[in-house]
């Protein structure tokens, strides 16, 4: 019973972990939409060269499980 509740506990943090780490980069793809707006990037110019675009969220997606950054 007691290791059943602790695996049970042990999944639940994982999820909560994962939650936050989802939350920083949903926050950070916001962030970086802005600034591609900032610097007047068309969107579409940013999908039609898809790897510029793949570069950019790996690079924020990094920074975010390396812990470079602020989460929101």
């Amino acid at each position: 019973m007691n290791q059943d509740l602790g695996g049970l506990a042990a999944l639940t943090q994982a999820i909560v972990n994962m939650t936050i780490v989802m939350e920083g980069i949903n926050s950070q793809l916001y962030l970086l939409r802005e600034e591609m707006v900032r610097n007047r990037m068309n969107q579409e110019d940013i999908i039609d060269n898809d790897v510029t675009f793949k570069t950019l969220v790996a690079d924020e997606i990094s920074h975010i499980l390396h812990g470079e950054c602020d989460v929101r």
